[in-house]
């Protein structure tokens, strides 16, 4: 399973593990992210950045976070 728009994927045995996989994945970047926006934003699209900040609106909770990416 992969987020194309921001080069993210999760991988798993199922379409659920796969799906908390890419959650995780998604959780880790933004934790990055956060710590070194200033750095990470400059390399990024503009679209990747939106999409980025759409996920960090969902403040860490992983529900959000598949609502957001219409996995729900």
């Amino acid at each position: 399973m992969a987020v194309n728009e921001i080069d993210l994927y999760g991988e798993g045995n199922t379409y659920e593990e796969a799906v908390n996989d890419l959650i995780d994945s998604i959780q880790e970047y933004l934790a990055i992210y956060v710590k070194q926006i200033e750095l990470i934003s400059k390399a990024e699209t503009r679209e990747k950045n939106l999409y980025l900040l759409k996920l960090l609106r969902c403040n860490n909770d992983r529900e959000e976070i598949r609502k957001a990416l219409g996995l729900q």
